[in-house]
């Protein structure tokens, strides 16, 4: 995905004049993070992958929109606005894919377990610009097709993230954009 997401804190009047341009955006919905993420869950909307994972950033890293700029600007983004992040598909265990059924509230079927998938993102042991240490995980697990709706899980171990110190200046180069 090659995605930028932009952040308007509209006032409540500007909100009454939104409107779909019928191209490139055919509704409008205003939710907040929380809101949008709760939807998705039900069932009630549907968002592609860099939509849920940054919804869910936000909604974990910014209890208001006041704070927005303060985190975008922050050292714990610097990586993700200096290096276009890239995730890449990953194999899921079977045990893995069972507990995610299980915590989505779903029946363990061999056939439901064998659609779940997953993307590792910068920190997860197996991503292979930006790896963490052993046993690390950064992933996003997903349950679904594309175009259609689709169950989501972030995984995010502590260990996950990789010292900015060490990933900043060699980016450019693990990354083969020299």
């Amino acid at each position: 995905f090659d995605a930028r997401f932009w952040g308007y804190c509209a006032t409540a009047e500007q909100v009454k004049h939104a409107a779909a341009d019928d191209h490139e955006t055919v509704d409008l919905l205003w939710l907040t993070p929380a809101e949008a993420l709760a939807a998705v869950d039900k069932g009630t909307i549907s968002m592609v992958p860099p939509q849920w994972y940054i919804l869910n950033e936000l909604n974990r890293a910014c209890p208001s929109m006041a704070s927005v700029r303060a985190y975008a600007s922050s050292e714990e983004r610097r990586l993700s606005r200096d290096y276009p992040i890239k995730p890449y598909p990953t194999a899921v265990p079977s045990e893995d894919q069972f507990g995610f059924l299980e915590r989505k509230g779903m029946p363990a079927d061999q056939e439901v377990a064998k659609g779940v998938f997953s993307l590792c993102y910068p920190g997860d042991e197996k991503h292979p610009v930006f790896p963490g240490r052993a046993g690390s995980r950064h992933r996003m697990v997903m349950l679904g097709k594309f175009g259609g709706r689709l169950k989501y899980e972030l995984q995010v171990v502590q260990d996950g993230q990789i010292p900015l110190k060490e990933a900043i200046p060699n980016w450019y180069s693990l990354a083969e954009l020299k």
